[in-house]
């Protein structure tokens, strides 16, 4: 019986996504040893270069600096908890309030989301030392109030809320030229306000979503 001749694909696959050297071709980033350990993997195929290849750029980060700062394990904390959506719907509620109305006076007063990140931890560690941990269920959905400790997923959730939403809209400039008597002075209904918020709010959004899976999909992201 002959003998199946022994290939190697020109990729590094573990499921999906997989990664080619083409990915990593013109990155100013990446060191030379690690393009040439991706290189001797996908045209070399050397069992030994695929495993290592494996390892760095798919189950961990090819850059130093994002392994130093985000972990490759998941510990299996909650992300999407009652605690998380209510601590940051009002903490960037308020902070976003306070940003708006101190944007009117000259010097402008602004807090940034860095504020958010250090005053909802203690809420977060008081609030899962003193709310209920029953659980109740809804529409058959089960939840609770308290899923333990505070941890780093529902504090990086609420971080995203106040990164997002804690600065006014920069269509509240226009809308204040719009409105000014000194300068345009033109009647607007507060329906035309908000859409015109919203509209110019999701073309951001819109656009992140486009390119997520450039930026943010895959384990090798910078």
């Amino acid at each position: 019986m002959a003998e199946k001749a022994t290939t190697y694909s020109t990729s590094v696959e573990v499921g999906v996504p997989h990664l080619t050297e083409s990915t990593h071709q013109w990155d100013p980033n990446l060191k030379q040893e690690k393009f040439d350990e991706l290189h001797a993997a996908t045209h070399d195929g050397d069992p030994e270069a695929v495993k290592k290849a494996e390892a760095d750029f798919l189950e961990d980060s090819p850059y130093e600096e994002v392994r130093a700062a985000v972990r490759n394990t998941d510990g299996g904390e909650p992300a999407n908890t009652v605690r998380a959506w209510v601590l940051g719907m009002l903490c960037v509620t308020i902070a976003s309030g306070i940003n708006m109305f101190l944007s009117m006076r000259s010097p402008a007063i602004n807090f940034p989301s860095i504020v958010v990140l250090l005053v909802v931890y203690p809420l977060g560690v008081l609030w899962a030392r003193v709310m209920p941990t029953r659980q109740f269920q809804t529409f058959g959905v089960k939840w609770t109030l308290n899923t333990g400790p505070f941890n780093i997923k529902e504090h990086a959730v609420i971080t995203i809320m106040a990164g997002i939403s804690i600065n006014y809209a920069y269509s509240t400039d226009a809308l204040l030229a719009l409105l000014a008597k000194p300068l345009y002075n033109l009647p607007m209904s507060w329906g035309f306000q908000l859409l015109f918020t919203l509209s110019s709010q999701v073309i951001g959004i819109a656009l992140a979503g486009l390119f997520r899976r450039f930026l943010v999909r895959g384990n090798a992201s910078w």
